[in-house]
């Protein structure tokens, strides 16, 4: 679940595995959406076309087909996570460090709208200008836009205040929403499994 997160921090002899094969079970929380964005998919996935035992003992890009453990700072995870620390109890105190820097210098909306740029943006160049260029012309007049040129202006700590309610462009979403609603369900019989 922290594969959505921005920033990825870990105690760099923690376990870290991506064990869904061993549990007989598929990737959840859209990690198969973004693991192989994080750290490739050759890292990510290893597929199996006539390799020996050997090959698979000493290959580093098998996380989700062996579903193996390692520990966070292996070079298996590539540059999944932006920090590991020396130890466990460093993480929280570094974590909300980060966290409160970004709460009071950066602003909520940027962020979101760029991170949205990067997941569901267009797939060439000139879509992604197109889209870029229709945002900032569309935030020019919003508080958050006007505040972080003025405390640059004014050499002054930035003081972000506009909510998504009025603070978000109107092009989002820019995507086509998903329909997640199957247009024929199947009746279902019998009772759980679980």
């Amino acid at each position: 679940m922290t594969l959505a997160m921005t920033i990825r921090i870990a105690y760099e002899g923690a376990k870290v595995g991506f064990v869904f094969s061993r549990r007989g079970v598929v990737m959840e929380a859209a990690s198969s959406f973004f693991l192989p964005r994080l750290i490739g998919h050759s890292k990510a996935l290893y597929t199996l076309i006539f390799w020996t035992a050997i090959s698979i003992l000493t290959s580093s890009r098998y996380l989700t087909t062996t579903g193996g453990v390692f520990p966070a700072s292996s070079s298996h995870f590539g540059d999944l996570f932006a920090e590991t620390l020396p130890t466990s109890e460093a993480v929280l105190p570094r974590a909300l460090e980060l966290a409160a820097q970004i709460a009071s210098q950066t602003s909520p909306i940027s962020t979101y709208l760029m991170r949205e740029m990067m997941y569901r943006g267009p797939t060439s160049a000139e879509g992604t200008h197109l889209l870029d260029s229709e945002l900032m012309v569309q935030l020019y007049d919003k508080e958050d836009k006007t505040e972080g040129i003025r405390s640059f202006v004014e050499k002054r700590p930035v003081k972000f205040r506009g909510d998504f309610k009025t603070g978000v462009p109107q092009a989002v979403p820019w995507w086509e929403p998903l329909n997640i609603v199957p247009a024929r369900r199947a009746a279902r019989t019998g009772s759980s499994k679980l």
